[in-house]
């Protein structure tokens, strides 16, 4: 264990100052199908050049999460039958119909000091017949370590639905409830006036209920009684096409073990003002499947927001279809490199 660790740290190092290697010799690994590979240019897909220095590594070797500085009530199952290429074992996570989180627990949440982007990879695998959940998120330091989703200034969250894959965001605790839009359009408050023309200031939410700038998206603004201002402000972006072409054993298919990469970086605040220049980007097995530059994340409001917490517990809101399985192996949290 502590061999195989210390070679991913390693190689870990040597990719922050070369370009030369691949994602798979990032973790130490040598996956059959899935993978990401050099282009034929020789510049590396994925996420590389995003990420930078090392902020913690979890490799799911056994059930003491807590020893590792995962926080609230961290739990879950280890598998020694299912892994990534190369590693012994793996988070395992399995949803009974009609349960909304796993079996016997989850990793919980890790807290690290603030940082304006942050980068995460990690292996993931579905069973065959799953249908949706949301596994990774992010929060920053303006929320309690330990708190409810629902209540963040700026919740990430992301997902598999409907044979997509979904990055989303949400900031139930900036709404200016005195003139917000719900979905599919009646306007709340705004003094009897118009929504498009209310004098909003840098204290409202970027996501849906007080309107939306920068690059487009799906958004939701809906009545939530979990959120302490009473509203759901969500957008959020999926991939373009499925990102399984197969469930075949052998083939990139859901069933496969698949690398995943994500990046977010906080948008800047000059003079007071967000500016639409936040960053989303998703890559699976070296593939780009969400891109967005021009976001706003956060207003002049908050210009000392930063990430800070990791969330590891896979969800499923309406509740699983079916009896359904994910495992989560290897995974890499690092500095965001802008």
């Amino acid at each position: 264990m502590f061999a195989r660790r210390s070679l991913t740290s390693a190689l870990f190092a040597s990719c922050l100052v070369s370009v030369s290697c691949s994602d798979r010799e990032l973790l130490g690994r040598l996956p059959s199908v899935g993978s990401p590979a050099p282009t034929d240019s020789g510049v590396r897909r994925g996420g590389a050049a995003f990420r930078g220095k090392l902020i913690f590594e979890e490799h799911f070797d056994d059930g003491n999460l807590t020893g590792r500085g995962w926080i609230d009530l961290p739990g879950g199952s280890i598998s020694t039958e299912e892994h990534a290429p190369g590693s012994s074992s793996s988070f395992d996570c399995q949803f009974k119909i009609g349960q909304v989180s796993c079996v016997n627990g989850r990793p919980g949440r890790f807290v690290f000091d603030g940082v304006g982007a942050i980068y995460v990879a990690y292996w993931i695998k579905y069973s065959e017949n799953f249908v949706a959940s949301s596994d990774v998120y992010f929060q920053t330091n303006l929320d309690p370590a330990i708190g409810v989703p629902g209540e963040s200034h700026l919740f990430t969250s992301f997902s598999y639905e409907g044979a997509r894959f979904v990055s989303k965001l949400a900031d139930n605790a900036n709404i200016d409830t005195t003139c917000l839009k719900l979905n599919p359009g009646t306007v709340v408050g705004c003094g009897g006036g118009a929504f498009e023309t209310y004098p909003f200031t840098e204290a409202r939410s970027v996501n849906a209920c007080n309107g939306i700038e920068g690059d487009p998206a799906e958004a939701t603004c809906a009545i939530d009684n979990q959120s302490s201002t009473g509203y759901l402000s969500r957008r959020g972006w999926q991939s373009a096409a499925p990102p399984f072409t197969s469930s075949s054993p052998g083939k990139p298919g859901k069933a496969d073990w698949h690398f995943v990469e994500q990046y977010f970086a906080l948008n800047d605040v000059a003079a007071g003002v967000g500016v639409r220049n936040g960053q989303i980007r998703v890559w699976v097995d070296g593939d780009a499947i969400i891109e967005r530059t021009g976001i706003l994340l956060r207003t002049g409001a908050h210009p000392d927001m930063l990430f800070n917490e990791l969330l590891v517990a896979p969800w499923a809101p309406e509740g699983a279809s079916n009896d359904q399985r994910l495992w989560i192996d290897e995974l890499v949290l690092a500095q965001g490199v802008r």
